[in-house]
């Protein structure tokens, strides 16, 4: 009797969970749906907005959609990333891959323009129990905000950032741009970056080009479809659209 009672306790709260899980949600009044990495359970979710015909002209649509990239790199945290990194994501959207981080333990801060984005970060970490911490950063601007990046450290307890991430922020030369400024400053920190695009992104010439302006011993930077080999601190992952996992 007792292993039966355990049982249907045990039920009851599965049943709880699923229910929980399949309530619609709405965020700064806006609907919005859970999307997981993986269909395995329990697996990293974000929140991401329903339609574009709920938001105002405050915020930006694309910055509330997980994007294949945006699963690459969440794939690459899962299977590279170490549980002590503190892990910073730039131009995060929804934040699957800082969500990602989180689920390993990483400390971790997701920056992004777009408030409704961060509020997605934060929703998301506080329902699955996690911690991210989330910070305005605009990568559009045409110098780097100094005040901005110590409000990250600060944030990060004045600790190093072992990881940076960005992954498809090229919608336009300027952010592609900023990336590029972002990604020598922590260079040069001696961080990580793990830069995710697909290969129709045209944007990315521009980050490239602006790196190597600031990189000169480093002329040979390019996207490639490689793999990351655990020592190299700047990784350009050029994906294919068509060969992303979906679960």
């Amino acid at each position: 009797m007792r292993l039966i009672a355990l049982r249907l306790g045990l039920l009851a709260g599965l049943v709880t969970l699923s229910s929980a899980l399949l309530e619609p949600r709405t965020i700064r009044g806006v609907p919005v749906q859970r999307m997981s990495l993986t269909k395995d359970s329990p697996s990293p979710y974000c929140f991401v907005v329903s339609s574009i015909a709920e938001l105002d002209s405050s915020s930006n649509f694309l910055a509330t959609q997980v994007w294949p990239s945006a699963r690459s790199a969440s794939t690459a945290v899962k299977k590279y990333a170490s549980s002590d990194w503190t892990v910073c994501e730039f131009g995060c959207g929804p934040g699957m891959p800082s969500l990602t981080a989180a689920s390993l333990g990483c400390r971790v801060i997701a920056t992004d323009l777009d408030e409704l984005a961060l509020d997605l970060v934060q929703a998301a970490a506080e329902e699955q129990e996690w911690t991210v911490t989330s910070s305005k950063f605009d990568l559009i601007a045409d110098s780097i905000d100094s005040d901005a990046l110590a409000s990250i450290h600060k944030a990060m307890g004045q600790r190093d950032i072992d990881l940076v991430i960005f992954s498809d922020v090229f919608e336009n030369d300027r952010v592609a741009k900023g990336a590029a400024r972002v990604t020598s400053y922590f260079l040069e920190k001696g961080s990580r970056v793990w830069t995710f695009a697909q290969s129709d992104r045209a944007q990315r010439d521009a980050y490239v080009a602006e790196l190597k302006a600031r990189c000169p011993d480093n002329d040979s930077l390019a996207f490639a479809d490689t793999a990351y080999d655990g020592n190299q601190k700047l990784w350009l992952c050029d994906l294919d659209e068509t060969k992303v996992v979906y679960g």
